[in-house]
């Protein structure tokens, strides 16, 4: 599994992507420190502690 966080998701993104076409099987799973609610795409939430120690 892949995972990227907030703004700096993309360069996962892409490493998962080179991944999966050399033929691995690769989950990539990305975060937002923005309120997010289940629906429509979004089907699942889970919460962490900050590990930015901003606070937020």
């Amino acid at each position: 599994a892949v995972i990227g966080t907030g703004e700096y998701a993309y360069t996962p993104f892409r490493l998962a992507l080179a991944w999966e076409e050399r033929g691995y099987d690769v989950r990539f799973q990305s975060t937002t420190r923005s309120p997010i609610l289940v629906g429509d795409a979004i089907v699942s939430r889970r919460e962490f502690l900050d590990n930015y120690g901003d606070g937020i």
